[in-house]
């Protein structure tokens, strides 16, 4: 469970629907903290979740301490908060899953992980047409089932659930490029075959033109894997894959307190 669940956040942090709000605006030009105060301010669903994920972005990417831990924690309690307001918002629902991921991966406690799949399966089940939907339930079984063998027994992950997840998004339209940074990096983890594939996947991301800071810092690091993935060492690209996901940098956020379950049973998550 050492390397638990590293959904990245990456995947589905573009698709926020309040397209024409402050706090969308603030977070498409890369200003996480403004992001999060007009977005609180707001008190909307839809505010109230671009303020978790400016949050994640925050502790996830820009924090090398503790203190990232602070950010993810207030990340798991806006996107709650928004669920009061509308307990069937998908941006909402999506993010505390990544959100209750990474408490998961931090505290080595499958009750986050488990809670974070059964939200996504739901998203799934109310939104069978929606490719993130199918995109992040496998981006959740790529990174759990690489995350070791208990992992994978203890929270029922697979990469061939993983496969055909990503296979059924990519079947369902166009998906935004943290979720194809999701799926980057697990072709980069795979076999021979896929890692190939990975390397064209790699290309064409650092070649696209991305239209908002928090792709841009994704499409930074997808440089760096690209570079591993030209030398062809699984060392090097597991290396790679490790140092470019969320929250890699953050020393000693282990040591606090986990957040309470209590706050997250009690919650109407759909």
């Amino acid at each position: 469970m050492k390397k638990y669940l590293l959904i990245a956040l990456w995947f589905c942090l573009g698709s926020v629907q309040a397209y024409g709000t402050s706090a969308w605006h603030a977070f498409v030009f890369g200003d996480y903290l403004k992001a999060r105060e007009l977005g609180r301010n707001e008190n909307t669903a839809h505010g109230l979740t671009t303020a978790c994920r400016a949050s994640l972005v925050i502790g996830g990417f820009r924090t090398d301490d503790a203190t990232a831990t602070q950010y993810l924690h207030t990340a798991i309690r806006d996107c709650l908060q928004a669920l009061k307001i509308d307990n069937r918002h998908f941006d909402a629902q999506m993010s505390l899953a990544i959100a209750l991921s990474f408490e998961g991966k931090r505290v080595k406690n499958i009750f986050y992980p488990k809670t974070a799949r059964e939200i996504l399966e739901h998203l799934l089940q109310e939104h069978p047409d929606n490719a993130l939907a199918y995109g992040a339930l496998g981006a959740w079984h790529s990174q759990v089932s690489a995350a070791g063998f208990f992992a994978r027994i203890t929270l029922k992950a697979s990469r061939k659930n993983a496969r055909k997840l990503f296979t059924e998004a990519f079947s369902h339209g166009v998906i935004d490029f943290p979720l194809r940074m999701e799926h980057l990096k697990f072709l980069a983890a795979g076999s021979k075959k896929e890692r190939r594939e990975a390397l064209e996947v790699a290309k064409a991301l650092v070649a696209e033109t991305v239209y908002s800071e928090f792709d841009r810092l994704l499409q930074e690091r997808a440089n760096i894997l690209l570079e591993a993935l030209y030398t062809g060492k699984k060392r090097n690209i597991k290396k790679a894959i490790k140092n470019i996901s969320a929250f890699s940098k953050a020393e000693g956020w282990e040591d606090i307190d986990d957040f309470p379950k209590t706050e997250v049973s009690e919650a109407a998550l759909y």
